[in-house]
Parts: C-alpha cells; sequence; structure tokens
C-alpha cells in the first residue's frame, strides 16, 4: 500500500497526505478497546460497590455510549476517537471537504463487517489491497484515515500543494503576506481540530475585505484555494 495520497478537490486543488499505516489504525482500535473496558468495568466497580444488580433497561442504557462510542466520537472530535488521536491518525474525505455526519454514518454502520466480522480480517485485507488505506466503511463514506503531521502544535492536515498545470482562481491573493497565509492555515487547522467551521468565517470576510474578492464558496474551501494560490504564485516570483 502506498504509504502518501494526492487528493484533487473539484476547484483543482491538490491535498497530500501520508496515509495512517495498518499498525497505526490496529493499534487505535486497540486503545479504544482498552478505553471502552474501562468503560464497563468502572459500572461493574460502581453495581458492586452498591451491592446492587442492574435491571435489562438500565445495561441497556448504559451499553448505548460502547455501541455508539466510535460514531459519536469521529462526529465530535473531527474525525478521531481517543485511540485515533493517541496514534495522530484522522478521518478525512478523499474530495477534500470536511467529513458529514452522514459519512461518519456509513463508517460506523460497515464497523460490524469490516471489525466485528472475521476478527477484522476484512478492514485488514480491504486496506491493505486498496490502496488508498480505506476499509469497506471508508469506500462507502468516500474517505480515509490519514497521519497527522505531528511537528504542527495545530494538528493540521498537511497543506496544500498545487502541480505544474494548476491554475490560479483569485489572483488578487497576492495582496496578502506570507504572515497572512500562515495565520489562515493556523486558523483552519484549529477549526478542524474543534471541528468548528464558523471559525473561519471572520477570517475569510477579512480575506475577501482586504483582497476584494467576491466568492460564493464556503468559508473553508475559499480559503484552501487562497492558500494554494498564494503558494503557487510565490512560487513563481
Amino acid at each position: 500500500m502506498n504509504s502518501n495520497i494526492t487528493i484533487q478537490t473539484a476547484q483543482n486543488v491538490h491535498l497530500n497526505y501520508e496515509l495512517a499505516s495498518v499498525g497505526d489504525r490496529i493499534l487505535a482500535t486497540l486503545i479504544d478497546w482498552v478505553v471502552m473496558i474501562a468503560y464497563v468495568l468502572l459500572w461493574v466497580v460502581v453495581f458492586a460497590g452498591i451491592n446492587t444488580e442492574p435491571s435489562q433497561a438500565t445495561v441497556l442504557l448504559l451499553a448505548l455510549p460502547l455501541m455508539l462510542y466510535h460514531l459519536l466520537m469521529e462526529i465530535f472530535y473531527n474525525g478521531q476517537s481517543i485511540g485515533k488521536r493517541s496514534m495522530g491518525i484522522q478521518v478525512v474525505k478523499l474530495d477534500g471537504s470536511i467529513p458529514s455526519i452522514s459519512d461518519y454514518l456509513l463508517r460506523w454502520l460497515f464497523r460490524l463487517v469490516d471489525l466485528n466480522f472475521m476478527g477484522g480480517a476484512i478492514a485488514l485485507i480491504t486496506v491493505i489491497a486498496n490502496g488508498k488505506g480505506q476499509r469497506l466503511g471508508d469506500i462507502a463514506a468516500g474517505t480515509t484515515v490519514v497521519k497527522l503531521n505531528e511537528k504542527d502544535e495545530f494538528e493540521d492536515i498537511p497543506l496544500t500543494a498545487v502541480n505544474a498545470n494548476y491554475k490560479v482562481n483569485f489572483p488578487e491573493v497576492t495582496l496578502l503576506s506570507d504572515h497572512d497565509i500562515a495565520l489562515i492555515q493556523k486558523i483552519i487547522n484549529r477549526s478542524l481540530k474543534a471541528n468548528n467551521e464558523a471559525m473561519l468565517a471572520p477570517v475569510a470576510e477579512k480575506v475577501k475585505e482586504i483582497t476584494g474578492i467576491q466568492s460564493p464558496l464556503s468559508d473553508y474551501v475559499f480559503l484552501q484555494i487562497v492558500i494554494s494560490d498564494y503558494n503557487h504564485l510565490v512560487n513563481l516570483m
């Protein structure tokens, strides 16, 4: 399996990722299992301490966090569970956009086949054979799992890069500075980490104010293109 993958967005922006290794994904899964086992043991100790046997309804209620663990973690922690976060890996979309709740739901629904059937052999074989680091749930959701850049304090997805045939969308980005671009990237990284795209709205508005650009694109996609255009134009200077 290739260790890297390049994703081309609808706006001809290229995103370079290092795919999470099979070992990273297995270790992340093991860490998640430890977390869930600890959760079960905690309640066993609690009920043993109060000398009470929980009812079926109580057991079902307490089991819900275990059943929904991966779904809820990925939704609220931007494609990461505790295990993934510990291993520095994250779920991303193959079209460069931010995964939606429905994407995470598809990944979660396929977990039963991918990881719980045949001891996870199906997921292992699919990830190795696929070439894009995808298990069946990833293929259905159009996602993969990448390794984050541990050197960046904001745990960012790698910076965008452009190819030789790249076409500039907004030449006005030359009105920005290197400092502006670095700040934009850091705020994008923070918004991804917090799973809060609303953080990008004031940044996008400020960029449009400085450059005079008018764009109907989402703030996330717009700022990605701004960074790619700037990098490309700077490299030509």
